[in-house]
């Protein structure tokens, strides 16, 4: 045998001990929702050559244009299913390690191959030194949420953390009211803003907190590999979401609504 063939079934092991699941494996409706979210973003994402868009985003920098037409549709889907999945279903809730249904399942998959998708297209198009907060998201979503896809474990905590997509409903909004030359003395760039500060700071902090302190009261249930993944996959969200919080802060309110290019995204600096 080989060191390899012994190495492979070891890390197996390992990974199976992560939650209760006694199959320890992706679900084929998992798989196909996978696979089908990363090639529909992905064919969205292509159609969109073919659809109108702002005349400064009709050349190169179209790319522009989808990635936030994109991101703009994951955040309707994603928010308001996890906020009716939540009200519709309390019980998970209850149980956020064991507690979920086929509609959690699906989201949490079709979310995730958004993000696969979505990291994909930032490393084609977008410099890294601009973008590592979203880079950086990505990546941490991406491994929580494959441990909850694969043990069956703590999908319900990961559905709880795809509420602060409500947030992204409105800052994705922001954006593309800049690329369609939206005044931002406008009432709707105001009323937007205003909303997006509220809802950021309910469904970004607001939820990070709740996760952290939920963390804290089960860390006994959880193992402590996955303890200290959640634990820092929380401070890095946590660590990103200010800096983003702060861009968003200094562009729409303490700078004043004049200083900044029209186009300048909080996301891309």
């Amino acid at each position: 045998m080989s060191t390899l063939d012994a190495i492979v079934p070891n890390i197996r092991r390992h990974v199976d001990d992560l939650g209760d699941s006694t199959d320890g494996m992706l679900s084929s409706i998992v798989i196909y929702t996978l696979v089908g979210s990363i090639l529909g973003f992905q064919c969205y994402n292509s159609a969109l050559n073919f659809a109108p868009c702002p005349k400064k985003y009709e050349g190169k920098d179209r790319y522009k244009w989808r990635n936030i037409m994109g991101s703009f549709l994951h955040a309707i889907i994603s928010g308001t299913s996890s906020l009716y999945c939540l009200y519709s279903s309390p019980e998970i809730l209850d149980d956020l390690i064991r507690n979920y249904n086929v509609h959690c399942e699906v989201l949490v998959a079709l979310s995730t191959g958004y993000f696969v998708y979505d990291l994909f297209d930032i490393l084609a198009y977008k410099r890294l030194a601009n973008t590592w907060p979203l880079l950086l998201h990505h990546v941490v979503i991406f491994c929580c949420f494959g441990i909850a896809m694969y043990t069956k474990n703590y999908l319900g905590y990961a559905l709880v953390s795809l509420t602060a997509e409500t947030n992204s409903i409105f800052l994705h909004a922001r954006q593309l009211l800049l690329m369609v030359n939206t005044s931002k003395q406008s009432k709707l760039y105001l009323v937007n803003s205003v909303v997006n500060i509220i809802t950021f700071l309910v469904f970004r902090f607001g939820v990070l907190l709740w996760m952290g302190w939920w963390l804290t009261q089960h860390a006994d249930e959880v193992p402590y590999l996955l303890v200290a993944v959640a634990t820092s996959g929380l401070v890095i969200m946590i660590v990103v979401n200010i800096v983003l919080f702060y861009r968003l802060l200094m562009s729409d309110f303490i700078l004043g609504r004049d200083r900044q290019p029209k186009d300048t995204s909080i996301l891309d600096k």
